[in-house]
């Protein structure tokens, strides 16, 4: 099972870093995508081992920008774009 589409607290949820990890391993999810809005801050958090380690998946990086077309505000996923320094 996987989610490609989740958030924390550095956008609209309830849930840090570090929780949203904890619930989804007791889920058995393989893979997660932190997609929160305009902002990659988690990914800040998950270079921290002590919170990367409460998931045993894999995490792909991702981001929901909100944008304009044509007048129009719409949400953006993106992912694949984050790399640790």
């Amino acid at each position: 099972m996987i989610d490609i589409h989740s958030h924390t607290t550095y956008s609209d949820d309830s849930f840090s870093v570090g929780k949203l990890l904890r619930e989804v391993q007791k889920i058995g999810l393989s893979l997660l995508s932190i997609t929160d809005h305009n902002t990659v801050q988690a990914y800040y958090e998950l270079q921290n081992s002590d919170i990367r380690n409460e998931f045993d998946g894999k995490i792909l990086p991702g981001i929901e920008i909100t944008t304009t077309y044509k007048g129009e505000t719409i949400e953006v996923l993106g992912y694949g774009f984050y790399k640790r320094t």
